[in-house]
Order: C-alpha cells, then sequence, then structure tokens
C-alpha cells in the first residue's frame, strides 16, 4: 500500500533584508512551473497573513490554476492595531535604555528587539499557527502531513527516498527532512559555506505533538519542537534569552522520529553577506520583522487620520480663545521659549485637536514645523527628549501633537509606538523617586494622561498598555494615590490632592470632568479643559 502524503506549504509576507520582496511570488511560480508530479502526494499551500492582498490574489490564482488547494490565514487588522511595543520584563539596563531616536537596527543586542517587538510580531507573522492549521487540515486525509516553508523544493529522486524510508520505518511518527539552501533557483547551486539548518518536518497523522504557537518568528518557533522531540542538532543550545519567561511544552512522544529524503530551500534574494551565517540570517529576519511592522504602523495611522481624525475635535466657536493662544505662540515659539524654556509651549499639545489632524493653516504650519524640527534635531531638543523626567514625556506629547498637526505620519506612527517603551524606561529609572519628589511625579502623570487621550484621538489606546508586571497608566495613578499624602507639602491639602486624583483619572476614561477644578488648585495640567468640552468617550467617534 503507498504511503500517502500530503503537503502544505506556507506562503508569508516577504521580510527585506532576510527575503528580498519578490520572494514569494518568484518561489511560488518557480515550484509550480518546475517541481514535477510527486508519487502518492498531494500539494496544496497557505497564505498566511499576507498584507498586500494584491499580491494575496495572485497567488491565489495561480495556485488554483495549477489545480492545487489553496487556504487563506487573513492578516487581522484590527487584533494587530491593539498591540504594543513593550520593553517591559527587560533587565533595567534595557529597559531603561529608551533614546529619542530609537532604532533597532542599531541595538547589538537582538534578543532584547525581538522581546520589544513581540506583540506585533506573533500577531502578523505566526508562523506556527499555520503550520498547526496544515497539519489539522492534511491529518484528516492523509497518512502524513508535511508543512513546509513556503519555498520548500523536492525533486522526485528525493522525494522517492523519502517515501521508501517512511514506508519501512513503522514506527516512526516525525521524519526530519535535510534541508539546502540554494543560492541559484535555475543552476540549482547551493549556498556556499556549511551551516547548521533546521530540517522540515513531516508528521504522521497519529503523531501527538504540535507546534508551540507562543513562539514569535524568529525566536525558536522551529527549534524548541525539535529539541522537544529529542531531535539531534546545534538548536539544542539555541537557548531563550533570561528575561523571556517561557515554560515550555511537554513532549508526548519524544525519540519517535526518522531521517529521510531531502529538500532544497529556493533562493532567498537576500544579500550574500545575509545568507553566510546563521547570525546573519538571524539579525536579518528581526530587522525584516521591524521594518514591516513599522510600515504597517505607518500606514494604520494614515489610514485613521486620512478617514476620521481630518477634522477638528471641537467646532471653531468653541475654541475661539485657545485659537487666538496657540496661534500667537506659533507665531513668537523661539521668544517664548528663550525666555521661559519648554514649559513655555506646552500648550501646543492641543493643536490636533481645536485644528484637525492633517488640514493645517499654512501659516500655522510655517511655524510649527520649524518648531517640530527643533525639537527633534536641535541640541536642547535631543537633550530633554533623552530625560526620563516630566520634561521628557511632555518633549513627547507635544511632538506627536506637532506632527499630527503638520501630518508628519512617519513621525507620528514612531512617537505612538514608542510612547510604552518610554513608559517603561521611565518606570525602570525612576523606581525609587522619593516622597519628597511628589511634584515631579504630578507633573510626569498629567503628561501621560494627556498623552494617552492624543494617542487615543490617533486611534491607539497607549491607556491600555500593560507590562509585564502591571505596569500601566491607570497603575501610575493608583500608585500616587496611595503615595501622594506621605509628602508633607500635601497633608496640609490632601483635598485638593484628591480632587485633583479624581479629575486626572476622570480625564484618562474619557469622562466628562466638572467645569470647576477650584479645588486642585494648579495642579491640573495646561489645557485639560479641551478634553472635558469634548465629552467623548473611547471607541465613539471623534469628530
Amino acid at each position: 500500500m503507498p504511503v500517502n502524503f500530503a503537503i502544505y506549504r506556507i506562503l508569508g509576507n516577504s521580510l527585506p533584508p532576510r527575503h528580498d520582496p519578490e520572494c514569494t511570488l518568484r518561489n511560488l511560480r518557480y515550484i509550480l512551473a518546475h517541481e514535477a508530479d510527486l508519487p502518492g502526494c498531494s500539494k496544496h499551500w497557505i497564505l498566511n497573513g499576507l498584507i498586500d492582498q494584491a499580491l494575496a490574489t495572485e497567488c491565489r490564482t495561480l495556485i488554483e490554476a495549477a489545480g492545487q488547494e489553496c487556504h487563506v490565514l487573513p492578516f487581522d487588522e484590527a487584533v494587530y492595531n491593539a498591540q504594543f511595543l513593550d520593553a517591559s520584563g527587560l533587565p533595567a539596563d534595557l529597559a531603561g535604555n529608551y533614546p529619542p531616536d530609537f532604532n533597532p537596527v542599531l541595538i547589538r543586542n537582538r534578543l532584547a528587539i525581538e522581546w520589544i517587538y513581540r506583540h506585533k510580531s506573533l500577531t502578523a507573522i505566526n508562523i506556527n499557527r499555520a503550520r498547526n492549521m496544515a497539519l489539522d487540515l492534511g491529518q484528516s486525509h492523509a497518512r502524513w502531513t508535511i508543512p513546509l516553508d513556503g519555498g520548500c523544493y523536492f525533486t522526485v529522486d528525493d522525494w522517492v527516498s523519502l517515501t521508501r524510508t517512511l514506508d519501512a520505518d513503522t514506527d516512526a511518527l516525525y521524519a526530519l527532512i535535510p534541508m539546502l539552501r540554494l543560492e541559484s533557483n535555475d543552476r540549482f547551486m547551493e549556498v556556499p559555506g556549511a551551516y547548521p539548518i533546521e530540517p522540515q518536518i513531516a508528521f504522521r497523522d497519529d503523531a501527538p505533538d504540535r507546534f508551540d504557537e507562543r513562539l514569535r518568528y524568529g525566536n525558536r518557533n522551529k527549534a524548541e519542537f525539535l529539541v522537544r522531540i529529542a531531535a539531534p542538532g546545534p538548536w539544542h543550545t539555541w537557548n531563550a534569552a533570561d528575561w523571556d519567561d517561557f515554560t515550555p511544552v511537554a513532549a508526548k512522544a519524544p525519540g519517535c522520529f526518522t531521517v529521510a529524503g531531502r529538500a532544497y530551500r529556493l533562493e532567498t534574494g537576500a544579500a550574500p553577506q545575509v545568507e553566510s551565517h546563521e547570525r546573519q540570517r538571524h539579525a536579518a529576519r528581526f530587522e525584516g520583522v521591524v521594518a514591516m511592522t513599522n510600515a504597517l504602523d505607518r500606514r494604520a495611522l494614515m489610514s485613521r487620520m486620512c478617514r476620521d481624525c481630518v477634522m477638528p475635535l471641537l467646532a471653531p466657536e468653541q475654541t475661539v480663545d485657545l485659537r487666538a493662544q496657540c496661534e500667537q505662540l506659533l507665531d513668537r515659539w523661539q521668544h517664548a521659549y528663550a525666555e521661559n524654556g519648554w514649559k513655555a509651549l506646552r500648550k501646543l499639545w492641543i493643536l490636533p485637536m481645536i485644528y484637525g489632524c492633517g488640514s493645517a493653516d499654512p501659516r500655522l504650519v510655517a511655524g510649527a514645523g520649524p518648531l517640530l524640527k527643533f525639537m527633534e534635531s536641535g541640541e536642547e531638543g535631543i537633550r530633554t527628549s533623552l530625560g526620563m523626567d516630566a520634561d521628557g514625556t511632555w518633549m513627547h506629547l507635544l511632538k506627536l501633537a506637532l506632527a499630527l498637526y503638520t501630518a508628519q505620519w512617519s513621525l507620528a506612527s514612531r512617537l505612538l509606538n514608542y510612547a510604552p517603551l518610554r513608559f517603561i524606561a521611565q518606570q525602570t529609572r525612576n523606581a525609587s523617586i522619593p516622597p519628597a519628589a511628589l511634584t515631579e511625579r504630578i507633573d510626569r502623570a498629567n503628561a501621560w494622561v494627556l498623552l494617552a487621550r492624543l494617542s487615543h484621538f490617533a486611534g491607539v489606546d497607549v491607556a491600555a498598555f500593560r507590562g509585564v508586571s502591571g505596569e500601566s497608566i491607570p497603575a501610575l495613578l493608583e500608585d500616587l494615590a496611595r503615595k501622594g499624602p506621605e509628602a508633607p507639602q500635601w497633608q496640609a491639602d490632601f483635598q485638593a490632592y484628591g480632587q485633583w486624583l479624581q479629575m486626572l483619572q476622570a480625564l484618562l476614561d474619557g469622562r466628562v470632568c466638572a467645569s470647576d477644578a477650584a479645588n486642585c488648585g494648579d495642579l491640573m495640567p495646561e489645557g485639560w479643559r479641551i478634553l472635558a468640552a469634548s465629552a467623548y468617550r473611547p471607541g465613539s467617534a471623534e469628530t
């Protein structure tokens, strides 16, 4: 009786520099045109979260025209957009290292970058979910299922060798299929230089183990399975980072494998230096993830702004005084800064809310653009942005407001994404601020609540961020409620402090605030009444 096989090739997004942009479509065409019919085998495909819908449509058309089955795991944009960059859980020397121009590619600790991007990466590229889907589909109709990386290819001779081995070995539940990487598809030339390559894996229909869907792309997603079933190889030394709280899955059938056949990984189009060594390929994977998620975040922000938030939050007649103040401040920002520093410019955080995003008055942009450039690249702006104090957070808020107002979507997206990194860095560096520094705590809390509301206005709910130890903006306010009364300067006026905390929590929640803040003294942040007047709720229309 012949061995019955089902191949499920998984096509994902190309991730330059790990692959060239045309890799997915080029290798699909090559396989459909050149791979022979494999005896006893049916061929299937899974499109795993393809972001480019035109590419997904073309892939599906080619596959079905070749008479092969195509399944789709769609990219879930809504779920992805709810994910944050997250440095929580990292050692203090890494979590507290927040530069204003954070560039993941330049940071040497690749595992730290992988950790920071873990939520976005897992949502956008869950390769193990696709592999398990292949197993569920294949084991319903085939004796052996092979979930293959999309660019994998069999020759007839290697296929026959594989099937003969498995036909003879009745005890094996898994087959490890050695894989060679090709430098050229046309010449079938292997990548020069020897280095360890993870095999492809075939599963018999009664094999009990599955891939761990918690593991991210580039984070031992296949190697963990090989270790679990006790397959010999260098992956036993590929350990998780010290901060990665990973509870391994127990093996159900360790040791029940054989080695059979051979597969080829078609050319990726990556530069020779990327393909030459595992370390370079590892780094290129993370660089590709960072580039893809940055592009997704920028695209999502532009889409939201064009669709929802071009108009101001309030009608012009509701903000006559604020508009006059902001216009005057933009006209003379250099003078205001020279006289009173960055604090003189704090009111400008309200610009997107009273003017809208990306629909700015050219005259006002003439002031806002140079100011934002001064904040981003000027020596004083960089130094203030580096600070993990209240001024650093206010600077982050002001730059985000100006970037939204002037339609600088790339910069705005970066600032929205890096807000949780600043928050964790600030919490890490300032974990032991004494009660005497309560005024600094109050100033930081004000800035974070306004930053959360402006972020919500832009479609990113920073107030929903939670670190691995519960770090969050709501937790920051709870901490202030516990520790604030310890400070001597507030024991005499506890009512003002309590009233301020109540109103700040109301602002964070998007609830309507009382118009009378007299009991708070001077504790409420600059421009807070714009939020009270808008009377909007999280998730509601913002216009």
